[in-house]
């Protein structure tokens, strides 16, 4: 037997399938590439979106601007696609003692819309540690497949934490909606990054909803990342959600200055069948590209 949380998230996905409303989760054109993978990294634009704790870190402001399109298709009927887009817009400021970031986001999706409103901040617990908090205001629109028009709003917040072990190796922890304002979404994660001479970065994220069982809420995500020349970064990364019954792969490149980056990533993500509810596969492909500069 399911129980009560499994078959409301299940009844959710289908609901979604049919409708063509599955809003996807927000994330940069970085974070596309590595499939996800960044809980250990120290990232800067990505942290209002991730683990928040590694803005404690940089010495530096941002602004950070990005553009997603994409295409989803059924398996049952490849030729009801659809195309969307969503913007992100990010600002960072950590130069002081406390380090902190907001940003804005839009996603349509078919005819569904989500915006959201984020915030991050961070500070440094010795000389090697740091914690964060992140906090999202979402507003979404939802058409169901009858044409009806659902409109939530809801507040989530992220604790993160992050460690250098190394000059090597870093760690990182997140807990995302631990009051599980969407008990769909609610997850621990740790998240290991390795670096190899500054030309090879290895990257590692796994956890799970710590309200269910493991088997039925199962994440791990994996990346490399590949110093190409003196500017350019390969990237690639795979991932696999027990919980929202989704996997895929991502492939990126990023051209690196000291003042602007330039990044460009596709994405690939599966929907699994639910064969409890007879449904069909649902394809979602992403291309993203963002430009962010540095002061």
């Amino acid at each position: 037997m399911l129980n009560q949380k499994r078959l409301k998230i299940l009844i959710s996905f289908i609901f979604s399938i049919s409708a063509f409303s599955n809003i996807p989760n927000l994330q940069t054109t970085r974070l596309k590439s590595t499939g996800g993978a960044g809980v250990g990294s120290v990232l800067l634009d990505e942290a209002i979106l991730l683990n928040p704790a590694p803005l404690a870190f940089y010495r530096a402001g941002s602004i950070y601007l990005q553009q997603t399109g994409s295409e989803v298709t059924n398996a049952q009927d490849p030729y009801s696609s659809f195309d969307s887009k969503s913007y992100n817009f990010i600002a960072s400021d950590t130069k002081g003692s406390i380090s902190g970031s907001l940003g804005y986001s839009k996603q349509r999706f078919n005819k569904s819309e989500r915006k959201r409103f984020s915030t991050a901040t961070a500070k440094a617990v010795g000389k090697k540690s740091s914690l964060g908090l992140s906090y999202w205001n979402t507003k979404e629109k939802i058409i169901d497949q009858n044409g009806s028009l659902t409109t939530t709003k809801y507040n989530q917040f992220s604790l993160g934490f992050f460690h250098s072990i190394s000059q090597s190796l870093s760690m990182g922890i997140l807990f995302v909606d631990p009051l599980k304002e969407r008990e769909e979404e609610t997850r621990a994660i740790v998240g290991f990054q390795y670096v190899y001479k500054d030309m090879v970065s290895l990257m590692l994220d796994a956890g799970a909803d710590y309200n269910e069982d493991l088997s039925e809420s199962f994440l791990v995500r994996a990346a490399t990342q590949l110093k190409i020349y003196n500017d350019f970064f390969l990237r690639v990364g795979v991932f696999k959600d027990e919980g929202l019954k989704t996997n895929g792969n991502g492939i990126g490149i990023g051209w690196v200055q000291p003042r602007l980056l330039l990044e460009f990533a596709f994405n690939n993500t599966k929907y699994e069948n639910v064969s409890f509810f007879n449904t069909s596969e649902q394809t979602l492909k992403e291309t993203s590209l963002s430009l962010a500069y540095r002061f």
